[in-house]
């Protein structure tokens, strides 16, 4: 089918040419301490600074016309060596004579683009299009200046100067390092797609870019219109505990669950049109009401269950209203729900992905585990339904603006000269249907697994169950991650077991969503065992000094770089399907709205 309208278009651009790119990293006394040294790559040349006005220096160096367009990169930037940039821009006055944009994802920064007379200078964390440690990358990717070892603890303002042999090559491998795998990364795409790293600032842009140049064959209509409606039925990964203890137990994923729904379905493509007499063979979106009877122990459909402080997306029976595909319809009147469908929108079918799987699934498969090869071909097939997904409102970040008219600041106190604007996105690849059919095809593919293997646990591709399921390579199987002796469920993504038959010294798997690497070094699966036994939540509850994100240590601390006391703690027991008497066995929470 081919559409004459405004939307999605294939890409039709010439082979670009690599990216002038740079890399800096800045070590410090401590998280959140002093900087002592400072150093940028250029891909020729290191440059480095040390002593209290290391990134004075470095600030002075970066500023200058010759480097305005070229990308510096920091690994993790976005939440730590931004900080000390613009603590020490401030400090000497240059927001006097620059404006700099911002632009986040969630906390952390992804790009910083400061202004001036035409020209641009910019900042990007590179974790944004490759969200591993540096050393995990420089290991994985082979390049030759690898990531060192260096104990920061052992620093201080009073030997710093004498320990610079060791610190030295250590902040010199980073910039180097750092520099290699990007030019990797990017080569990757270059040879293969002629996109390079100038225009992509996250990896989904330059996914969905390499999709609109190779695989994308006709433009796809967008329907800013009718976006909202669209958009309530789009729900994430299911992660529920059926049963808070058991044993014998295997713990399989679905090899490339997202990527498998994505070749597998088609997509909703076309102008969405109204209908008020939609059924479940329909394919599209409906408002619907349901009516889930107790006995079914595992439905299909989600709910956004708002609570006190955030919404929970639960499973549950009972009476209650919502926007769903057709195809998760169909499901729930098969297991006996009653559906009443008040009002949908019909869209068309269409082949997207199939060949965009196939190439990356092929790359991947034909790549040693842990290479570069491997780790993008694994970034692009599941970074790509999400970016269709995005929201349209747009918050821009302003610091030191020309101009505040239209904009709103985000210090009501006035002491902070940062404003933002609220814009519109106008992109043509938000279309929400494909990413809520793609999360609801997984879903459903989940649920085949759900019905029949009587789960203990399951989250977005994984199951936990005593149960023997039938594994493969390809995609869309099963894989045994591994066997586990007997296990405990407290939350979702909060759960120990023992692992049967372990190849090293470590017999507990621990799983603890929110925690810091040190604290979850202290858990064992004795310690969830007896949480279980006591309903005593003690030992899930830290209190620590860490390093703030940009935005918070301004809104908080009205300044660049600062710590913050974190606190995180669990404080009830499951709570997204009823515990039964037995204190083991849950069922599914029941509505009546």
């Amino acid at each position: 089918m081919a559409y004459n309208c405004v939307g999605l278009e294939p890409l039709r651009s010439k082979p670009e040419k690599a990216a002038r790119i740079a890399t800096f990293d800045v070590e410090t006394f401590g998280i959140g301490g002093d900087p002592y040294a400072c150093a940028m790559y250029d891909g020729k040349k290191i440059s480095m600074w040390d002593g209290g006005f290391c990134i004075d220096d470095f600030l002075n160096e970066f500023l200058r016309k010759k480097n305005a367009g070229i990308i510096f990169y920091a690994h993790n930037g976005g939440k730590y060596d931004f900080n000390y940039f613009l603590e020490t821009f401030i400090k000497r006055g240059y927001d006097r004579v620059f404006e700099l944009y911002v632009m986040r994802q969630g906390a952390r920064i992804i790009q910083m683009t400061l202004k001036k007379n035409g020209r641009k200078w910019i900042l990007r964390d590179s974790m944004a299009l490759l969200n591993f440690s540096l050393k995990k990358l420089t290991e994985n990717f082979g390049v030759k200046h690898m990531k060192g070892d260096f104990d920061h603890k052992k620093i201080n303002p009073k030997n710093w100067e004498s320990l610079k042999p060791e610190w030295s090559p250590y902040l010199k491998n980073d910039c180097i390092g750092l520099y290699e795998v990007l030019r990797k990364y990017e080569s990757f795409d270059l040879e293969r797609y002629g996109i390079s790293l100038r225009k992509n600032i996250t990896s989904s842009q330059g996914i969905m870019r390499i999709f609109r140049k190779r695989f994308l064959k006709e433009t796809i209509p967008v329907y800013m219109q009718r976006e909202e409606f669209i958009r309530q039925g789009y729900y994430g990964g299911r992660t529920e505990i059926f049963q808070l203890y058991g044993e014998d137990l295997n713990y399989y994923d679905v090899n490339s669950l997202y990527p498998y729904a994505m070749k597998k379905y088609k997509m909703p493509v076309g102008v969405p049109v109204k209908s008020f007499r939609m059924d479940v063979d329909d394919f599209g979106f409906c408002f619907a009401e349901v009516d889930v009877p107790d006995h079914i122990d595992i439905p299909v459909l989600p709910y956004r269950l708002k609570t006190k402080y955030y919404n929970k997306l639960v499973f549950p029976v009972g009476k209650f209203s919502g926007w769903y595909t057709t195809d998760e319809l169909r499901k729930s009147v098969d297991i006996g729900c009653t559906v009443n469908i008040i009002e949908g929108y019909k869209f068309q079918q269409m082949d997207l992905f199939s060949d965009f799987v196939d190439e990356f699934y092929a790359i991947k498969n034909a790549s040693e585990k842990d290479t570069a090869d491997y780790m993008i071909s694994k970034l692009k097939m599941n970074g790509l339904y999400g970016k269709f997904g995005q929201r349209r409102e747009m918050e821009k970040i302003v610091f030191f603006p020309i101009d505040i008219i239209g904009m709103e600041p985000l210090d009501p106190n006035g002491l902070l000269d940062i404003y933002k604007k609220v814009e519109i996105s106008k992109s043509k690849h938000i279309l929400p249907a494909i990413s809520a059919y793609v999360t609801s095809y997984a879903r459903l593919e989940l649920y085949k697994y759900l019905e029949k293997y009587e789960p203990l646990y399951c989250d977005t591709d994984s199951i936990i169950t005593t149960k023997k399921i039938k594994t493969g390579k390809k995609l869309g199987e099963m894989k045994l991650e591994m066997e586990l002796d007997k296990a405990v469920f407290l939350r979702p993504k909060m759960y120990a077991g023992k692992i049967k038959n372990p190849k090293d010294d470590e017999t507990d798997y621990i799983r603890a969503k929110g925690f810091p690497k040190d604290i979850r070094d202290t858990l064992t699966f004795e310690t969830y065992f007896e949480t279980l036994k006591s309903n005593d939540y003690t030992p899930f509850k830290y209190k620590k000094d860490n390093f703030a994100t940009l935005f918070t240590s301004l809104r908080r601390n009205n300044k660049a770089r600062s710590m913050i006391e974190q606190k995180r703690s669990i404080k009830s027991s499951y709570d997204k399907r009823t515990i039964c008497e037995d204190l083991c066995h849950t069922k599914p929470l029941k509505l009546n709205l």
